[in-house]
């Protein structure tokens, strides 16, 4: 009954893309990677991450012109065509695709349409930052449901609605809502498989509030309320990785937003605040603790991965690369090759179990070369960002917080379903950017030729 329930969830949301005005669409995106992630409906590659995406080519896809005459942004024209050399690179150096015209949908799908695309679908769909308010109270309303669901599970340390939702499948001997609940260390999944998405879920959902807090577009109430859903969120989900992209993210917000002469007083104060919880507040000192036992060794007893395991996980993709340095070993090399897809008690390599970090599994899979473009793609982007980051300081600051926020989590964990949500917020504030940034342009030459006429007139 519940399963069925959110299947027709997501059958409705599908069909919102028929009727929805295009810069409604993106919260329908947002609620569905925040609250539909792990539903599937029986068809081939029938989950959310797939549906929503080819309903939106369905009705947008007689605008291609208007789509492609919005990319004003040379960097992010230059990092799209990197993409498309990246995809075809990918493609003609995988064994297990090359050749074969049902793999080559196959991999367009999984690596383009359902992951990059949802980049063009920010930046498309996004016409001012007015219209960035319905997307905001939608993702409120996903946070509210991520978090009562969290509470329950936190509460009675069971992910029951996660096993009615999928079936509890699983090729390993406990359920996919028992994976973190059965374990040592106790972690909230609320509707997430993996409690690492939850926690970064709710890290999204914190930034695109607090700018929308600094647009004037949200109130003082709500922004605390999402403050303390997404805390909950951040510290029960059990990960270090989220609480580090929390932190890391939050000082470059800090350093970028905020005036050059505030920096100093908030880090004073910031500091003094933090040492005196660490020394009165047992729970904020645990926190700490678990937070720096990523770089202890694997004997710990809060487990999980350190900085040992990632350096043997590192070495182990060197070995199996080492005759493909440049290329690696082709896409889905470690699903396929090394046995992983068929659980972890056949994997050929239990040294690679989790593959901690996108950074193993592009080379690994690509190579140098393929993690090389991986980079040149954001950084493209990144330099985009950077250079409006004084004319659009608010949107830059968030842009480039989130930025921080994914390279941290995708290269300390991995992607998991942290990149659709990524590039769906990057491309909408890069459309707010070149929107802001032409009226930026305007000011400067009204302000330009006041002063011609000024001096005309005297």
């Amino acid at each position: 009954m519940v399963a069925a329930l959110f299947k027709a969830i997501l059958i409705l949301c599908c069909l919102c893309m028929l009727v929805l005005k295009r810069e409604y669409k993106p919260a329908v995106f947002i609620f569905g990677y925040a609250v539909l992630s792990e539903v599937s409906l029986p068809l081939p590659m029938g989950n959310t991450v797939f549906f929503l995406p080819i309903f939106y080519i369905f009705t947008e896809g007689l605008r291609f012109k208007e789509m492609i005459k919005s990319f004003r942004i040379k960097e992010l024209v230059l990092a799209l065509i990197v993409f498309l050399i990246s995809f075809l690179y990918n493609y003609a150096n995988s064994p297990h695709y090359w050749g074969s015209v049902p793999q080559f949908v196959t991999l367009l799908f999984r690596e383009c349409i359902t992951t990059y695309f949802i980049l063009v679908v920010g930046f498309f769909s996004l016409k001012s930052v007015k219209t960035f308010k319905p997307f905001l109270q939608v993702a409120f309303i996903s946070l509210v449901i991520l978090t009562v669901f969290g509470i329950i599970n936190y509460i009675t340390k069971e992910s029951t609605m996660l096993d009615l939702i999928t079936g509890g499948a699983t090729k390993r001997e406990t359920s996919v809502g028992g994976l973190f609940t059965a374990e040592t260390r106790f972690r909230t999944q609320s509707l997430f498989i993996q409690p690492f998405d939850y926690g970064y879920m709710c890290l999204i959902i914190l930034l695109v509030t607090v700018y929308g807090y600094t647009r004037g577009l949200v109130g003082r109430k709500r922004l605390t309320a999402v403050a303390l859903m997404s805390l909950f969120g951040v510290l029960t989900c059990g990960c270090r990785t989220v609480i580090y992209c929390f932190v890391l993210s939050t000082l470059a917000y800090a350093f970028l937003y905020l005036k050059g002469n505030r920096v100093p007083i908030y880090i004073g104060v910031a500091i003094i605040g933090i040492t005196l919880l660490y020394t009165y507040s047992s729970f904020f000192r645990s926190k700490v603790e678990f937070a720096l036992s990523v770089f202890t060794d694997r004997d710990n007893e809060i487990g999980g991965s350190d900085i040992e395991s990632r350096t043997v996980q590192l070495l182990r993709v060197f070995y199996y690369i080492k005759d493909d340095l440049w290329m690696g070993r082709g896409y889905d090399f470690f699903w396929i090759d090394l046995q992983f897809s068929e659980g972890q008690q056949y994997s050929l390599d239990p040294d690679l179990l989790g593959l901690e970090g996108v950074h193993l599994k592009y080379l690994l899979e690509r190579g140098i070369i393929g993690y090389a473009m991986y980079l040149i793609f954001y950084l493209l982007l990144f330099s985009y960002i950077w250079r409006h980051r004084k004319s659009n300081r608010e949107e830059a600051a968030a842009a480039l917080c989130l930025l921080v926020m994914y390279m941290t989590f995708a290269h300390m964990t991995g992607e998991l379903k942290s990149l659709p949500p990524t590039l769906l917020v990057l491309g909408m504030f890069l459309r707010m950017i070149q929107n802001e940034s032409w009226k930026w342009v305007r000011y400067q030459q009204n302000k330009f030729n006041a002063r011609y006429h000024y001096r005309q007139l005297s």
